[in-house]
């Protein structure tokens, strides 16, 4: 039976070319008017480390952090709700052609945390979300890539704990359709 494994795990390794892909993606949108004297800002950054274990590295699969920033101030009731999360999950990238620079990614992110304002009430969220992308990618050097990334995040939340430790089930959903400018490094 050792030699059997041992056999396997010697066949296994010479059909096998691993390859590492580092991610950075960013996004940063305002908006301000003045009918209702309100202004909106947004910004989101991912770092995304996957692994490919197939011969053409079109698939790769690894972990996903996304960091979540969203604010709005109303000048005429002086109030700012905002809400700032981390999420982290499994996320899979699969690039349709030979040169990978074109795909689809899809994630899950089970956890999510951080912290929100509503009408001027501090409190701590928690939840999960799920995150799809359309991406392109241009090779600017062999391990370097330059592209963009249209996105599509839902996050929900579920929990919510007051500066009180009141903690209460909700279900507050926030989705998103946004660019992102993105930075890969593979190897």
């Amino acid at each position: 039976m050792k030699n059997f494994l041992c056999f396997l795990l010697l066949f296994l390794s010479i059909n096998l070319q691993a390859g590492f892909l580092g991610e950075l993606a960013f996004n940063y949108h305002s908006d301000a008017e003045n009918a209702d004297d309100t202004a909106y800002s947004r910004l989101d950054y991912r770092v995304y480390v996957a692994a490919s274990f197939n011969q053409n590295r079109r698939v790769f699969f690894g972990q996903n952090i996304m960091f979540v920033n969203r604010e709005m101030k109303s000048s005429g009731t002086g109030q700012t709700d905002s809400i700032s999360v981390m999420e982290l999950g499994p996320k899979l990238l699969l690039f349709f052609n030979e040169s990978s620079t074109f795909g689809l990614a899809l994630g899950w992110n089970p956890y999510a945390k951080g912290s929100r304002t509503r009408s001027g009430q501090s409190e701590d969220v928690s939840g999960s979300s799920m995150v799809g992308a359309i991406v392109v990618q241009a090779k600017v050097t062999k391990k370097f890539y330059v592209g963009a990334s249209l996105n599509y995040h839902s996050l929900t939340i579920t929990e919510s704990t007051d500066s009180s430790n009141t903690q209460e089930d909700v279900s507050h959903t926030y989705t998103t359709m946004y660019p992102m400018f993105d930075l890969s490094f593979r190897f």
